[in-house]
């Protein structure tokens, strides 16, 4: 462990590219190894495929909500039924899978609002097919027009 810290220091120090980097690593490494001596385990084994399915549809939520709005596209995917996939979510976060991506849609609209982008822009953004659907969509999840919404956070 002295070994370690000794090699993060002097990298730390050091003028080299991708020096904070290979300090975070040693210093993960570290960390690891200060785990280990407590006995602690964080291995990912034994956590079950409902969390492996779970951290799947997450996963690939976040890199596709995009083009990816029906529980059906996502059990695809996952190569899973809807009920299965429905059933593992909500038993991971307590809601459904529909109700996950509808409000990280929501989250991701709302920022896209609140930088200024246009609630036409946002429904292209987000793939909508047309801007009245996403206005629809967007006040039955938050009770606001895109506009209104745009208005109470200027």
């Amino acid at each position: 462990m002295k070994n370690i810290i000794s090699q993060a220091w002097n990298e730390f120090n050091s003028q080299s590219l991708l020096k904070n980097q290979i300090v975070l690593n040693q210093l993960t490494l570290l960390l690891l190894y200060c785990l280990r001596l407590r006995g602690e385990n964080i291995s990912t084994e034994g956590q079950g495929k409902a969390t492996g399915l779970y951290s799947a549809f997450r996963r690939l939520m976040h890199n596709e909500y995009k083009s990816l709005k029906k529980v059906k596209d996502y059990a695809a995917s996952l190569n899973v039924t809807e009920k299965y996939l429905n059933d593992e979510v909500m038993q991971k976060c307590g809601e459904t899978v529909s109700a996950v991506i509808s409000r990280h849609l929501i989250l991701e609209a709302k920022r896209l609002l609140n930088t200024g982008v246009s609630a036409k822009e946002v429904s292209y953004e987000l793939n909508f097919t047309d801007p009245a659907h996403f206005s629809k969509f967007f006040k039955t999840q938050t009770g606001f027009s895109p506009s209104e919404f745009k208005n109470i956070h200027e």
